[in-house]
């Protein structure tokens, strides 16, 4: 039989031991909820790494559409450079087939 000073550290070391184990196990739930918000910021990370994936593939084909335009216009703007200058010569080789005209009816008149 243990001596009544043994039997106090004994009722000693179970109450130190229960107030632990009570402790470990507020512990353990603190750590589960902070598992379950970590787990719920990792699942609204990979949402949004998945939205950024969906708008950087959107700003790609917009870049693409924006590219393809400004061909496109250079094009146009080439397109519109040479009708100007046929519509230059076309002005010019009038005004000299006027001028010849005129030539001939003056001659025809005189």
């Amino acid at each position: 039989m243990p001596t009544p000073t043994t039997q106090h550290q004994l009722d000693q070391l179970i109450q130190a031991t229960a107030a632990l184990m009570q402790s470990s196990s507020q512990h353990n739930h603190k750590l589960d909820a902070l598992t379950d918000k970590i787990n719920s910021l990792t699942d609204k990370i990979d949402t949004l790494t998945d939205q950024i994936g969906h708008l950087t593939e959107g700003f790609s084909e917009i870049k693409g559409m924006i590219e393809h335009q400004a061909v496109a216009a250079e094009r146009q703007a080439a397109a519109a450079a040479r009708q100007a200058e046929t519509a230059e010569r076309q002005e010019r080789n009038i005004d000299r087939l006027v001028g010849i005209v005129d030539r001939l009816l003056q001659n025809q008149a005189t």
